[in-house]
């Protein structure tokens, strides 16, 4: 769970200073940030370990969802 909780962390800190500001753009609530941060980490916790290396497999590759093996691309592109 600790080696969890660091990955989980650390994607975290990447995109929180642009994550708070959104949301206090849209919503002006620390406490309800705070509790999406919150909520955020449980949800993280509660996935399957395969869907949590998935995870890290599609931040490697930021262009993912662009890939042709994707059958809904069709439908977006």
């Amino acid at each position: 769970m600790r080696k969890t909780n660091d990955i989980f962390e650390k994607r975290l800190a990447k995109h929180m200073d642009e994550l708070r500001w959104l949301y206090m753009e849209l919503y002006d609530n620390e406490a309800m940030f705070a509790e999406l941060c919150e909520q955020m980490q449980n949800y993280y916790h509660a996935r399957n370990t395969k869907l949590r290396k998935r995870d890290l497999e599609k931040e490697k590759d930021q262009a993912w969802y662009r890939k042709k093996k994707h059958a809904w691309n069709d439908a977006v592109y």
